[in-house]
């Protein structure tokens, strides 16, 4: 929205200045035409009304984006999509690491950073961005204004909605243990949820990717450890959400839930 307010008030600027200098050019004349002024003063009016135009669709843009960015699942309005921004809510920068020196560099040093996958922006087209835990928790606000990153308490709502939380070595034989419409209901909800589909894989504080496409992994806001932060995590095989502690320079996809 704001690109669009920003080219709209270009297209006004521009507009008006291509008629002033065409009509108020150097002439034979020591002043312009009354018909001149006129037509002046009528674009200007004209590149007004064209600009507020272009600003309220911006708006109803960005209301249609709001709600296809949204999804409700069970009683929570989660995005639905994984977190890509490169900028802090109050529009501070967030530094690429894109290099496995630099990402190592911000674990050490406790610092915010973000990548894509390998450093391939096509990637994060589908995937979105992977961030370390220090992005996660600046006080700047990682996420968008009328969201934040869900913490430990949020995601085990999620999880209980989506089928409980996986739990290695008893994944397989809860599975059995479900009748065929309590698994079909499980499954219908991890699908409509969107989790599948967003299976970014994860970077190792040294700097080496794994699993995309494979295994999805999402930050919580919850600290566990001085060093450890609690994430959750998809593995496909086994279609459940779990949960575990990972070092706070690991890069990960944040799904942002909101206020």
């Amino acid at each position: 929205m704001i690109d669009t307010r920003r080219n709209s008030l270009w297209f006004f600027i521009s507009s008006f200045k291509v008629v002033q200098n065409e009509f108020t050019k150097p002439s034979s004349q020591t002043k312009p035409s009354l018909l001149k002024l006129v037509i002046i003063r009528v674009m200007r009016v004209s590149s007004l009304v064209l600009f507020l135009l272009l600003l309220t669709r911006a708006k109803a843009i960005s209301q249609v984006s709001l709600r296809s960015y949204s999804i409700a699942i069970g009683n929570q309005v989660w995005m639905a999509n994984n977190l890509s921004t490169n900028t802090f809510a109050n529009g501070d920068t967030i530094p690429e690491a894109l290099t496995a020196i630099a990402w190592k560099k911000a674990a050490v040093n406790h610092t915010p950073a973000w990548c894509y996958y390998k450093s391939d922006n096509c990637n994060g087209i589908r995937f979105g961005k992977l961030y370390n835990w220090y992005a996660v928790i600046d006080p700047r606000r990682l996420a968008p204004d009328g969201w934040h990153i869900p913490g430990d308490s949020e995601w085990t709502i999620l999880t209980s909605f989506l089928g409980g939380e996986y739990s290695t070595g008893t994944s397989v034989k809860n599975e059995n243990e479900l009748s065929d419409s309590k698994l079909s209901t499980k499954r219908t909800r991890l699908k409509s949820s969107g989790f599948m589909n967003l299976l970014g894989g994860y970077r190792y504080e040294a700097g080496i990717y794994n699993k995309i496409g494979y295994n999805g992994f999402w930050w919580s806001a919850t600290e566990n450890r001085l060093d450890k932060a609690s994430f959750y995590y998809l593995s496909s095989p086994y279609e459940n959400l779990g949960s575990s502690l990972g070092d706070k320079g690991l890069g990960m996809s944040v799904r942002c839930i909101k206020d």
